[in-house]
């Protein structure tokens, strides 16, 4: 699962990155770590949203990495510390 964690991100950045030379995405790194936790917000129930910033912004490869969109906001904290534990 990881090797094709690996692959997919890296594949999408050099695709963005061959098809918009003036937007190139320079840290494969950090588009790991945000995407990890794009996809760790929807474990906890959060949507994609298009229409504001932070880490669950669902937006092309360049403006996902822009650094208004590398955390969680605060409505999308308050919601993952709602969630219940259930056994």
């Amino acid at each position: 699962m990881v090797f094709v964690y690996n692959w997919a991100i890296e594949s999408a950045v050099n695709t963005w990155n061959q098809n918009n030379p003036n937007q190139q995405v320079a840290s494969l790194d950090d588009s790991k770590r945000r995407t990890s936790l794009h996809e760790i917000g929807h474990a906890f129930g959060l949507e994609d949203n298009v229409y504001t910033t932070g880490i669950m912004a669902y937006k092309n490869m360049y403006e996902r990495l822009l650094p208004e969109n590398k955390s969680f906001r605060l409505e999308e904290i308050l919601t993952i510390q709602a969630q219940t534990i259930t056994q």
